[in-house]
């Protein structure tokens, strides 16, 4: 394996983490701001990706993990960024 496939790997796995962790971060202050008006379930920017992959994926469920990982890898930023925003739309529509 090259560098500059590590290089990107590293580089995505960097972006996925950080975006996941703003993205729960965001999530968590809303929480707290109406935790008492409405009980709901508590998703998180992994699980949403997982549920997009899926809608998305044709072939078997025992690959399906493997493929999710590939294509997270696969993800442009401004898909990331997309996906961010869906994400967001959605957790506010659920209040």
């Amino acid at each position: 394996m090259g560098w500059r496939l590590k290089w990107k790997r590293w580089r995505h796995e960097r972006i996925y983490r950080t975006c996941i962790f703003l993205l729960t971060f965001v999530y968590n202050l809303k929480k707290d701001r109406k935790m008492k008006k409405k009980p709901y379930k508590k998703i998180d920017f992994e699980e949403y990706l997982q549920e997009q992959h899926a809608e998305q994926y044709v072939g078997s469920k025992d690959l399906m993990i493997y493929d999710f990982s590939e294509w997270l890898q696969d993800l442009d930023i401004e898909e990331w960024i997309e996906y961010g925003d869906k994400f967001v739309q959605e957790l506010l529509n659920r209040k």
